[in-house]
């Protein structure tokens, strides 16, 4: 079904309304009123025809969903990024086992290392470039003034 019950509803206060308003012309209230609700009635289960007709004509059928489908999928192919950490939970499972095997378990070894360039590695430990032990207070006071732009 197309929508819901509130347009059911919303119909037959539609009919209800139309039918006293005229009828209101003619005849007394009480008999406008009456016949509101015999429209109301009418009105309400039309709506459930009027929704099932609209459901009907309105739902795409399932070869043109399917089309519909690929085309939004082949629109959104390669703006999405999907990154994927490699689970490392065997290699760690297999270093345990090692040092459980070897009781060595107090003293972890790092997992050998597969790639050439990551055993050429060597991670950077640069010089002091300067020293503020030896300065003078008028020099260090200079510096502070040049990077706060006094």
């Amino acid at each position: 079904m197309y929508g819901s019950w509130r347009w059911n509803l919303s119909f037959g206060i539609f009919g209800l309304i139309i039918v006293f308003l005229i009828g209101m012309i003619n005849n007394p209230w009480t008999t406008s009123l009456l016949r509101g609700g015999y429209a109301f009635v009418l009105f309400f289960l039309l709506a459930f025809v009027v929704r099932y007709i609209m459901a009907s004509l309105l739902a795409p059928s399932p070869e043109r969903a399917a089309a519909e489908q690929e085309m939004v999928e082949e629109e959104l192919a390669g703006s999405n990024i999907d990154y994927v950490t490699p689970d490392g939970e065997e290699d760690l499972n297999a270093v345990l086992r090692e040092q459980m095997a070897q009781g060595k378990v107090e003293k972890a070894e790092p997992a050998p290392v597969q790639d050439e360039k990551a055993a050429q590695f060597q991670p950077l430990k640069p010089k002091k470039l300067v020293s503020t032990e030896n300065m003078q207070a008028e020099d260090l006071t200079r510096a502070v003034r040049h990077l706060t732009g006094e």
